[in-house]
């Protein structure tokens, strides 16, 4: 829960049938779907969202779906938009993750478990970078609000 609204996934459902990551605002029942797995940026989640430290993004894991169809990790805007999928899983590395990821105290990592895959068959314990925001990103959203900032300054005077 993010600011009084609850975020979660689907297994099932959605544009492609592949679930859907939902808001559910808890002040007024506002329900809105953000997006829908296609298969590629993954499928049937059945694990808990983690949000980054400055609430700005969701990350969780789907079951199935990704490069191999074993599984990806995904991150979305709290916002919507499209689900990016950042790592996927392919049998040597694991496979079906299943249960809640966790985000390291300098939320860089997010760390996690699969059901199966790996050396013996029976899962693995993984942690994967999260990807840096693309270049120029944060640095247009600062410049505009600056530009902002220095219109609203120069109108009050």
């Amino acid at each position: 829960m993010i600011g009084g609204t609850l975020f979660g996934t689907t297994s099932n459902g959605g544009v492609n049938g592949d679930g859907t990551v939902f808001s559910l605002k808890l002040s007024d029942s506002t329900f809105a779907t953000l997006a829908s797995f296609n298969g590629t940026n993954g499928a049937g989640s059945f694990s808990p969202l983690t949000a980054s430290g400055d609430g700005t993004t969701l990350y969780g894991a789907t079951f199935v779906g990704g490069a191999s169809n074993e599984g990806a990790v995904f991150s979305l805007s709290v916002n919507g938009g499209a689900i990016t999928s950042f790592a996927s899983f392919n049998t040597t590395n694991g496979e079906n993750p299943r249960g809640d990821l966790a985000l390291s105290g300098d939320g860089r990592t997010l760390y996690g478990t699969t059901e199966s895959g790996g050396t013996h068959s029976e899962g693995t314990v993984f942690s994967v970078p999260i990807p840096a925001p693309e270049p120029g990103s944060a640095a247009l959203l600062l410049t505009g609000l600056l530009a902002v900032a220095a219109r609203r300054r120069r109108a009050a005077i």
